[in-house]
């Protein structure tokens, strides 16, 4: 469905004659999203998680790298053909009570993008709005009110209505849940977990939260400065983690269903590097336990490790012989 290749972005350089400092925002990103898959993009505040979304919806401008949609490079596209895009994909904000319109009802939020993508008639939007207002779990009796009228969940399930109004095969939620209180995060999981099994849309789930990626995710892609550390099924990360960064975010959280190693106690020594002036060899060497002489001055190819997926690390043997990956989620 959604496949990125080597995707790179940069924020600063020179403007106006103002010499900015580059930000090494997004570096080599590569991943693909499958029909009907949950990809979770997991990693800690300021890892390039949420601009790497962006930027795969369009909503940033990438510096390098490419951007396919069932094999169309869509890096390029403007006007006319960005929009038809956008129709099928669509995303999810962390903040219900600043991604809804104030000024608009819930009927006008869910019905926009049946305006901007679709020409339906005024009876046919509406039909849709309620259509998708039901599958996000509210009722024809809301559409007269305003959002802030809603709790937060019920906000966010305004949210998702609208994502899914113009019926898009992929929806980004980038951080859609971590707003909400447990209970209302759980029921918003559940929804998104049924409206996958009911219409096989695809997600691309962004979050720090990794109870909320173990429950939600098929495979997870690890970030630390930009790039991309580690990948696979997410029974395969979570369960035998082979690069450090990856165990030391486990380490960090209380232990689910799906990995023990978790204590909630552990804190990660020292802070991520200055994007403006990322290091020399493998981003992570600074705060890694386990360093070697090499990680400080040669990146890491992604490399084959047993069970499937790979892991950017000097420490896995190139000879590691990849495995088919179990399903996780």
């Amino acid at each position: 469905m959604l496949e990125v290749e080597q995707l790179s972005v940069r924020f600063g350089g020179s403007r106006l004659r103002r010499r900015k400092p580059i930000i090494h925002a997004v570096n080599g990103v590569s991943f693909q999203l499958d029909r009907g898959e949950t990809l979770a993009l997991v990693g800690e505040s300021g890892s390039g998680k949420s601009t790497t979304a962006r930027a795969a919806l369009r909503l940033l401008r990438a510096t390098s790298g490419t951007i396919r949609w069932l094999g169309r490079d869509v890096t390029t596209l403007t006007g006319s053909q960005l929009r038809e895009h956008r129709r099928h994909v669509q995303m999810v904000f962390q903040d219900p009570y600043s991604s809804l319109d104030p000024s608009m009802t819930i009927d006008e939020i869910v019905a926009e993008p049946l305006y901007v993508h679709t020409k339906l008639d005024r009876a046919g939007r509406r039909d849709r709005v309620v259509q998708v207002l039901e599958m996000a779990g509210l009722s024809a009796q809301y559409l007269g009110r305003y959002p802030q009228e809603f709790s937060g969940g019920q906000r966010q399930r305004v949210a998702i209505a609208r994502a899914l109004a113009t019926d898009p095969e992929v929806i980004i939620a980038d951080e859609a849940v971590s707003a909400l209180d447990v209970s209302t995060r759980n029921q918003i999981l559940n929804l998104m977990k049924d409206l996958q099994a009911e219409s096989g849309v695809s997600y691309l789930f962004i979050s720090h939260d990794l109870g909320v990626v173990g429950h939600l995710a098929h495979r997870v892609a690890v970030m630390y400065l930009g790039s991309i550390v580690e990948e696979g099924s997410t029974a395969r990360v979570f369960g035998a983690p082979a690069h450090p960064y990856t165990e030391a975010l486990l380490k960090s959280v209380p232990s689910t269903s799906l990995t023990q190693q978790g204590t909630g106690r552990f804190r990660l020594a020292g802070e991520p590097p200055d994007p403006s002036r990322p290091p020399t060899g493998c981003p992570f060497h600074g705060r890694c336990a386990k360093a070697i002489d090499i990680c400080s001055v040669e990146m890491p190819s992604p490399r084959p490790v047993p069970g499937g997926g790979t892991a950017a690390c000097h420490l896995v043997p190139v000879t590691a012989a990849a495995q088919p990956a179990t399903a996780g989620g």
